[in-house]
C-alpha cells in the first residue's frame, strides 16, 4: 500500500512540472534499458507476486510513442520451501506532452510462469498510467500504477490495486 501511495504522490508531483521546458532533443529517444525497482528487492529478500517487474528495453518508434519489454527471473526460499518465477511482458506508452516530466497512459501484457510446490503459468494484461522524470539527458525514473486483468489455474481475476499496482524504475538511454 505504501509503493502505491508513493508512486501516486510522485506522479501528481511531477505532473505540476509537466509545463515545464520540453525535454532536450536526446532526452527519451531511441533504446533505453530499463530496470524495474521490485526486481532489485526481490533478489534482496522474499518476493510478492509482482506483474511487469524485472530489466528490459524501450524503444521510441515515434515522437509520443514507446514500446517497453521487460523479462524477470526471481528465486524465493523461505521457511524451507523454494519458489522461481520466469516472466516475460511488453508494454505501450503514450506521451501526450514530452517534458522533463512527461505523464503517459498505455497498456500491457505478459506471461509468467513459477516454479514451486505447486507450478503454474499466469496470463495478464490491464493499464497503466505514469510519469517519466528525466534527471539527466540520458537518465529517467519512471513511477506508474497498474490496473491488471489475469487468467490463471484459479480462473479469472481483476486487480485495480494492491501493493503490486505501484512500480518504479530507471532507464538509461543510448
Amino acid at each position: 500500500m505504501k509503493k502505491t501511495f508513493l508512486a501516486l504522490a510522485i506522479a501528481l508531483l511531477a505532473s505540476q512540472f509537466s509545463v515545464a521546458e520540453p525535454a532536450k532533443a536526446g532526452v527519451g529517444r531511441g533504446i533505453g534499458l530499463v530496470f524495474d525497482f521490485q526486481g532489485f528487492l526481490e533478489t534482496v529478500g522474499s518476493y510478492e507476486d509482482g506483474y511487469q517487474a524485472g530489466a528490459g528495453k524501450k524503444w521510441w518508434f515515434e515522437d509520443s510513442l514507446a514500446l517497453r519489454g521487460l523479462a524477470s527471473v526471481a528465486y524465493n526460499a523461505i521457511d524451507g520451501e523454494s519458489s522461481s518465477a520466469w516472466g516475460l511482458s511488453a508494454a505501450c506508452e503514450w506521451h501526450p506532452a514530452r517534458r522533463k516530466a512527461s505523464p503517459y497512459l498505455g497498456g500491457f501484457l505478459g506471461a509468467r510462469a513459477t516454479m514451486a510446490a505447486e507450478n503454474r503459468i499466469d496470463l495478464y494484461f490491464g493499464g497503466l498510467g505514469g510519469v517519466e522524470l528525466a534527471f539527466w539527458e540520458n537518465v529517467s525514473l519512471y513511477a506508474e500504477y497498474n490496473m491488471l486483468a489475469s487468467v490463471d489455474v484459479d480462473g479469472f481475476s481483476v486487480s485495480l490495486g494492491g501493493e503490486d499496482s505501484a512500480q518504479l524504475g530507471f532507464i538509461v538511454y543510448f
